[in-house]
């Protein structure tokens, strides 16, 4: 990030008499000593204003570091490392730009267009209720399960699940326990979202309300709670370190009408952090999965950083989900 720097070596100007120039023929300028008054009057102001834009400088980059250190000591982020973070390039719409994502696999869920106004393309509009269950492998080898359910109740769709996941740290095997919650309505809008994480006595959880331009944040670890507020888009999509059935979302997402490149807002709860990811149709592919060979459709989402494969049927529900620079694969019961 660029750094600001206020000058703090500023004073009065000062304006010579040959310095004012002669506007046109018929008219005599002011006298320069009149000039250089009514300057002497008006810059306090500015000399003030200056004041409180260093204050605010030197107020945010306080807030920014005790945000930095809170999520950096203890926050959910830190305690998978590398095993399934996705990286991605600065394209944010916040501050903070680096990426790390959740892994979202998709379903037997169904998309329809409706409302369609004269002129301009159909909405894509949520339907359906699904449930499953995704086998988690990180360097070859099964670390875990996520059971997940979506279930649609009128204007809203409610996306839970449950991992368990079991890696090795420092050669010992450490175990987590997961519980995302994710609300969101039929124009994938995101109402609320909350997370939570247990590992032994260590619990943290984090809760967003989503509220338009400007989205609410609370973070909790047991003994620290933290509240932060961010600018995010109003169909922004969440997408959470270890929530693997939350590409569901961003795969039903695509516009298969359309085809191309298409781009879309993300935000990463657990990090704080929004970005933008593009996703892209690569056609039919034949694709191991589990011990079936199947026919699949391949969606490749690039974050900037990584690219993440997804292979879908031909209902558009994802069999399996790649991301070779991390070493996971994800794949479907």
């Amino acid at each position: 990030m660029r750094a600001l720097a206020v000058a703090s070596d500023l004073g009065p100007p000062r304006l010579a008499a040959s310095s004012v120039a002669d506007p046109s023929p018929g008219l005599r300028p002011p006298s320069p000593h009149k000039r250089e008054r009514e300057l002497l009057q008006i810059w306090p102001k500015f000399d003030l204003r200056r004041q409180q834009v260093t204050q605010a400088l030197v107020r945010l980059q306080a807030a920014r570091s005790r945000a930095g250190a809170f999520t950096e000591k203890r926050f959910l982020r830190q305690d998978f490392g590398g095993v399934v973070n996705i990286g991605f390039a600065r394209r944010a719409v916040c501050s903070s730009v680096v990426i790390g994502l959740a892994v979202w696999l998709c379903g037997g869920l169904t998309v329809t267009a409706q409302y369609k106004k004269p002129g301009s393309p159909a909405p894509l509009l949520y339907s359906g209720n699904e449930s499953g269950t995704f086998r988690i492998y990180f360097s070859g080898a099964e670390i875990g399960q996520e059971k997940f359910q979506i279930i649609e109740s009128g204007p809203s769709v409610k996306a839970s699940a449950e991992t368990r996941l079991t890696i090795e740290r420092d050669k010992e095997k450490v175990s987590f326990l997961i519980r995302p919650v994710l609300e969101f309505n039929r124009f994938f809008e995101p109402v609320s979202y909350e997370i939570g994480q247990d590992s032994g006595p260590n619990k943290t959880k984090a809760r967003v309300t989503f509220r338009g331009a400007m989205s609410d944040a609370v973070y909790e670890n047991g003994k620290e709670t933290d509240a932060r507020q961010i600018d995010l888009q109003k169909d922004v999509l969440v997408l959470d370190d270890n929530v693997f059935h939350q590409y569901i979302i961003l795969a039903k997402r695509y516009d298969f009408a359309k085809g191309g490149i298409q781009e879309f807002s993300a935000f990463v709860p657990q990090q704080f952090i929004a970005g933008g990811v593009s996703v892209s149709d690569k056609g039919m592919e034949a694709v191991q999965v589990l011990s079936q060979n199947l026919k699949l459709q391949h969606l490749l989402v690039d974050t900037g950083e990584l690219q993440i494969s997804l292979w879908l049927d031909d209902r558009h529900s994802v069999r399996k989900l790649a991301v070779p620079k991390s070493g996971v694969e994800v794949v479907r019961e």
